[in-house]
């Protein structure tokens, strides 16, 4: 979370633990990001799928019920 352009990183995250009842877990592939999202969606929509299923795969492997996410635009 935030990494990139506000050099946050860790506070989310001990936020995140301190929340009863939930257990923290990181997903795979963190820093895989996918710049230019809506261009490669119309250009290559074959791998722009193939991409999400990657990505939507490391959080299906957490067993996660609960997801936590940024938003971010640049």
């Amino acid at each position: 979370m935030g990494r990139r352009y506000q050099n946050v990183h860790h506070q989310p995250r001990q936020i995140l633990r301190s929340l009863d009842g939930y257990e923290f877990r990181e997903s795979g592939g963190v820093g895989f990001l996918l710049r230019s999202g809506r261009y490669l969606r119309r250009a290559a929509p074959e791998t722009s799928a193939a991409i999400i299923d990657r990505k939507t795969g490391f959080i299906k492997d957490t067993g996660a019920t609960v997801v936590a996410t940024e938003c971010r635009r640049a």
